[in-house]
């Protein structure tokens, strides 16, 4: 019985906050040449990342709507986990990563700002040959650098080489985003990407007109340059 009051207090027992996350990734103290610490460090940057997108605005110690505070909170996790693989990078390359931790360092660097002329853009056209890299090893999958190449080019106003991103437009993927279908999945066949375009296209459709229908119901825009994916 005993044993089962102590199960459900674990199953009810709420997730580390992400601010905890990055204590307990830095008190790791990792080498830089220590892949195996990196693993465990990089596994709680992941969940960091991810639960600073995924939480609430309590979670976060924001009152509902405060924007200037969500902003403060998000770029605390981002920033702190920028300078960490920035720093790893400059010392070492890309870390070879695997499973979680790799999924976590591609996220740091994802959702660093690709505006043009930025410290963080340099970083991202820095790292981007490193991460096709880590696709060709099988630590990365080709849909992640897709995804990096594509976010650089919206911010330039350019085209998307890879379509990865649901630009929508009257209730639609936007098809002025990529050059064409045709062209796009033959990209993705390219790097060995599994899904092709003109697949995808139906659902993304469904997608942006779901956000057209939801649109009269307004949500809480995400902080000023923050990502979720």
């Amino acid at each position: 019985m005993i044993l089962l009051l102590l199960a459900v207090l674990v199953f009810q027992s709420p997730a580390p906050a992400p601010f905890d996350l990055i204590e307990q990734a830095t008190r790791l103290a990792c080498s830089m040449s220590d892949d195996a610490c990196l693993e465990q460090e990089f596994a709680l940057r992941r969940s960091a990342d991810q639960g600073t997108r995924k939480a609430s605005a309590a979670d976060l110690g924001c009152p509902d709507g405060d924007l200037s505070c969500l902003a403060a909170a998000w770029n605390r996790v981002d920033d702190d986990n920028l300078a960490r693989l920035r720093a790893i990078v400059d010392a070492r390359g890309w870390p070879a990563l695997e499973g979680e931790a790799a999924r976590g360092a591609w996220l740091i660097a994802q959702h660093a700002d690709p505006s043009p002329g930025g410290a963080d853009r340099a970083f991202r056209d820095l790292v981007l040959p490193m991460v096709l890299v880590e696709v060709r090893f099988s630590r990365l999958r080709p849909e992640d650098y897709a995804r990096m190449i594509d976010r650089n080019a919206l911010a330039d106003g350019a085209r998307q080489p890879f379509g990865t991103n649901r630009p929508c437009l009257d209730g639609r993927f936007d098809r002025t985003s990529i050059e064409s279908v045709a062209e796009v999945d033959r990209r993705r066949r390219e790097i060995g990407m599994d899904i092709m375009l003109w697949e995808a296209l139906p659902l993304l459709d469904d997608m942006c007109r779901r956000d057209a229908l939801t649109r009269a119901s307004p949500i809480p825009a995400m902080p000023d340059g923050a990502s979720a994916g």
